[in-house]
């Protein structure tokens, strides 16, 4: 793996990491995060929020489980 930009060629040793919303059809649904690089702003890469996935499951299981599911 290369540890350079592919836009700007500048060496990352860490990224920025900020809030997206994913949109599907249109409307959004799921919180985003995006890597981007550091010197040029470039996108690197966006995901499903891994933290942001995890408390919205365990809210929706502790509504199912007082709603006596």
């Amino acid at each position: 793996m290369s540890k350079k930009c592919p836009k700007c060629a500048s060496y990352i040793s860490s990224v920025n990491i900020e809030d997206l919303d994913g949109l599907v059809g249109g409307r959004s649904s799921w919180r985003c995060i995006s890597y981007s690089c550091p010197s040029c702003s470039s996108i690197l890469g966006v995901q499903i929020d891994p933290i942001a996935l995890k408390s919205d499951t365990i809210e929706g299981v502790v509504r199912k489980l007082s709603r006596g599911i």
